[in-house]
């Protein structure tokens, strides 16, 4: 979703024709933060509708920290939170090899909470692998994962995992060999 604002429709079609074979089984969407602008959602959601319509056999996720962030996108099915876990279940469940549990339905779409049901809060590695696709730019700050959770229970803050006991930081060797690369 990153660059998706910049596509056009046909842009975001021809994009889709080129990549989708017999074999892809979902597309999905990540949305960081509230989409504020209702042409870049309609942009989306005529492309989720063209997607249906010309790929029954693919599945639309959209995924998010926050369901009031994707509420917006038309995609079937939402995972809300730190998705690693949840997302390998999902392609699990829609490759016919496993079933999630949990989901619920909530406005038009199928949700699932995966903080709740497929937690990822601790991970052996939060290491981000960038490929020359990623577009980066010289000038562009990247991110770096530190840890999840915090131990303060701020009530304004929107990180899920509140007032942890718990040490979610990363190791310290798996930082450094991020930085290294």
């Amino acid at each position: 979703f990153d660059f998706m604002p910049a596509y056009t429709l046909e842009e975001l079609q021809r994009i889709a024709t080129a990549k989708i074979t017999n074999k892809t089984k979902f597309i999905g969407f990540s949305v960081f933060t509230l989409i504020k602008s209702s042409s870049v959602t309609n942009t989306l959601n005529e492309f989720i509708t063209w997607l249906k319509k010309e790929y029954p056999h693919v599945a639309t996720v959209a995924g998010g920290q926050h369901y009031g962030s994707t509420r917006c996108v038309d995609a079937e099915y939402h995972v809300i939170g730190f998705g690693e876990s949840a997302i390998l279940e999902f392609v699990r469940y829609i490759s016919g090899n496993g079933r999630i549990l949990n989901w619920h339905k909530n406005d038009k779409h199928m949700v699932l909470h995966a903080n709740t049901h497929h937690p990822a809060f601790q991970q052996d590695t939060l290491q981000i692998h960038y490929e020359d696709r990623d577009f980066i730019l010289p000038n562009e700050t990247l991110l770096l994962e530190l840890g999840r959770g915090c131990k303060f229970k701020c009530m304004f803050c929107t990180i899920p995992k509140r007032g942890v006991k718990e040490d979610y930081t990363r190791p310290a060797d798996d930082l450094r060999e991020e930085l290294l690369r």
